[in-house]
């Protein structure tokens, strides 16, 4: 094996051994940040709850552009904001969102998952998370800002949108705090309460 795909090895190894222990999963957002109508820490100014959710256009994992408004004409959307597949935190946080598709299917939710990753990375994305998502590339920044929660360093600060049919903004959370964030199952009550 050449050395350098054997550091790679043992990184991976590194990053699955810690993922199991623990030490690279997300903890779960404080309950009381659930409840109410949104959730914020960043110093951007706050989205209005009940008014139009930000529209915007980005790549789909195939590269054709797509509208956030196309999708949440129809459906109510969960739209979530990740820092990229090398993130350890999001991928946990994306695993604990498939362990609740099938209930995601029953409030009839579209989960929509934008990361700034290039749309090849996207597309690895979907094929590791499977068809019920839909994984979008933000690389040009346009939905991060829409939104506020972009970083000077070109990644999202993590965050959750809860967008009801008709594309009315019903509820969000974003933070600062990377490790931190709403699980599947806590996002499920707040679907449950909010749609």
């Amino acid at each position: 094996m050449k050395p350098f795909n054997l550091i790679l090895t043992l990184l991976a190894l590194v990053s699955i051994g810690l993922t199991a222990c623990g030490l690279l999963s997300i903890s779960e957002a404080d309950q009381q940040q659930l409840q109410g109508s949104h959730y914020s820490d960043l110093d951007s100014e706050a989205l209005a709850v009940n008014n139009s959710a930000p529209d915007f256009t980005a790549n789909d994992s195939d590269g054709k552009p797509v509208q956030l408004s196309s999708v949440s004409a129809d459906q109510p959307v969960l739209l979530l904001f990740y820092r990229g597949e090398w993130c350890p935190f999001c991928m946990d946080q994306l695993d604990s969102i498939k362990a609740v598709l099938p209930e995601l299917k029953q409030y009839g939710v579209q989960l929509i998952a934008v990361s700034p990753d290039d749309v090849a990375t996207s597309q690895n994305t979907r094929r590791q998370f499977g068809q019920g998502f839909l994984f979008w590339s933000d690389a040009s920044g346009n939905a991060m800002k829409a939104y506020g929660i972009d970083r000077d360093d070109g990644l999202p600060h993590p965050a959750v949108y809860l967008i009801g049919k008709g594309g009315e903004l019903k509820w969000y959370y974003a933070s600062e705090d990377y490790k931190k964030r709403p699980t599947g199952e806590q996002l499920i009550q707040v679907i449950k309460e909010k749609l």
